[in-house]
């Protein structure tokens, strides 16, 4: 019992400071399962590729996977709502009481600096992600591209998305057998 009460106090912790959502949330949520033992480094690799597989926000389902790791069904119960209860909490709160503040100077200024805040966790999830796969010249490339491509604008994400999974495909079919 001790131990789901720590999965849904860590998720919900997770959940209710860490802005951004799905990719920003994988640094804070790598680092409490890690420090806490739950997983190691491989597993967690493992767990993210897992997460990506599935339908829903990566930071949800990884969340059902730690806490199934840890204990069984009910810690993947309690993990999930842990992780989804404080955002429908300050979606509820916003939407009953925060409406008429929105357009204040210093609320777009705080709301800026969190876009600040989840740039960067994106980068550092990006930069996690990248330490555990190979990284080949081409792919990297191909990212550098994709990012000017949308930066200005150039293609729809729909089709930047189309054609990046065409070429990853394509690589996949032709690529050297080692």
């Amino acid at each position: 019992m001790k131990r789901l009460r720590t999965l849904f106090k860590t998720f919900f912790f997770l959940g209710f400071l860490t802005f951004g959502g799905g990719i920003a949330m994988l640094p804070s949520i790598k680092q409490k399962a890690i420090n806490a033992r739950w997983i190691d480094e491989p597993t967690w690799s493992h767990i993210v590729t897992l997460s990506q597989l599935f339908p829903g926000a990566i930071a949800v389902n990884v969340a059902h996977l730690i806490g199934y790791q840890v204990k069984g069904k009910w810690g993947s119960f309690v993990s999930v709502i842990g992780m989804v209860l404080p955002s429908f909490l300050v979606i509820l709160t916003v939407a009953l009481f925060l409406q008429p503040f929105l357009d204040h100077p210093l609320v777009e200024g705080a709301l800026q600096g969190v876009l600040i805040a989840v740039s960067l966790l994106m980068f550092r999830a990006l930069l996690d992600l990248a330490k555990s796969t190979r990284w080949h010249t081409l792919f990297f490339i191909i990212l550098v591209v994709t990012l000017l491509i949308l930066y200005l604008n150039v293609l729809s994400p729909l089709m930047v998305l189309f054609i990046t999974s065409l070429l990853t495909a394509l690589y996949v079919l032709v690529r050297p057998r080692a």
